[in-house]
């Protein structure tokens, strides 16, 4: 407490630039500077590569496109074994220029 009020005094007698009262803020519009510039490129970079970006994979249809076994309404595979096994097999059509067929 003792502390706070010699602070205060110290304060209220001082007349230098550190002690003085600073005036209020206004509301003036803060100026960017690099850091924000690049963070606003980074961000519009980031969206237009979204954007372009091609999707990865068949989309969920509620079977596993592996085995056919149902899954869940926004899966694509019932495990890992046959995400793997799926990637391979594309891998391999890929490789030879065929596509599965009823697929």
């Amino acid at each position: 407490m003792m502390r706070r009020l010699r602070a205060a005094i110290r304060a209220a007698l001082c007349k230098c630039v550190f002690c003085a009262p600073q005036p209020p803020a206004r509301n003036l519009p803060r100026m960017p500077d690099l850091a924000d510039q690049a963070d606003t490129q980074n961000e519009k970079l980031l969206e237009q590569y979204r954007a372009r970006r091609a999707p990865t994979g068949p989309e969920p249809d509620g079977q596993c496109h592996y085995c056919r076994q149902p899954v869940g309404p926004d899966q694509r595979w019932c495990d890992r074994e046959c995400f793997l096994a799926y990637e391979d097999e594309q891998d391999l059509l890929r490789r030879t220029g065929r596509r599965h067929p009823g697929r």
